[in-house]
């Protein structure tokens, strides 16, 4: 059921990526979430973005208020400029106060294992990192 109409049910949310930073946002601001996993979410991402795509990218998305981006199959997909505008209003590292855990693995190139690591340690989230699925090894904390 849509989250708006189970306010007052406790709920666990599990995303990934930008739907990991979306939940954390939500359960940020609802104390009805109980519980939380996230896969590689999208913290920080104002912050990220540029670095991915580089300031000329940046600048031209801005100036023709959207930018084709592939989406999960590869497509490319217009994200409006508007993306960026409200991701500006919200809280780049959501601190939650229900129980936490992070998944995020080391080679990811998308969303840095780093801003995992800095979203963890400011709401003292489980944070488990992974160095390559096929290794078999980990460091989790």
């Amino acid at each position: 059921q849509p989250l708006d109409r189970a306010a007052s049910d406790p709920v666990a949310l599990v995303g990934s990526s930008l739907g990991g930073y979306i939940a954390a946002l939500y359960a940020q601001h609802n104390p009805n979430v109980t519980a939380l996993v996230l896969l590689c979410p999208g913290v920080d991402m104002v912050q990220r973005w540029p670095a991915l795509l580089g300031a000329k990218a940046m600048a031209q998305w801005r100036d023709q208020g959207a930018l084709p981006l592939p989406d999960a199959r590869g497509k490319p997909t217009p994200i409006h400029w508007g993306f960026i505008e409200d991701a500006l209003t919200h809280d780049p590292l959501p601190r939650p106060a229900c129980p936490t855990l992070v998944i995020h693995g080391s080679r990811d190139r998308t969303v840095a294992i780093d801003s995992s690591r800095t979203s963890s340690e400011a709401a003292a989230m489980l944070t488990s990192m992974f160095d390559d699925p096929s290794s078999g090894s980990n460091n989790s904390r």
